[in-house]
């Protein structure tokens, strides 16, 4: 039962820092498209530099949504143990 007890607590901590990188990386983004869009008048590198933070920033909130199904995965496995 302690070993339950302790997979839970590692469990929810891996949420709550999967969950504070994702809140960092969208904050980073937000100020850099913040900063770029009041240093930089030219349309056409604000494109491009957009394009290239959308990119980053779905790839950043893909690599987290996996983390999140890998934490799932470990939830319903100890779902099944506390069952048995």
């Amino acid at each position: 039962m302690e070993k339950i007890k302790f997979k839970i607590e590692l469990l929810s901590k891996r949420i709550e820092i999967a969950k504070s990188k994702l809140l960092i990386f969208s904050a980073g983004i937000a100020g850099c498209w913040a900063f770029l869009s009041t240093n930089y008048e030219k349309i056409d590198l604000l494109v491009i530099v957009s394009l290239i933070l959308i990119f980053i920033f779905g790839l950043g909130v893909t690599m987290n949504l996996f983390r999140f199904s890998i934490i799932i995965d470990e939830i319903k496995k100890l779902e099944k143990e506390l069952n048995e």
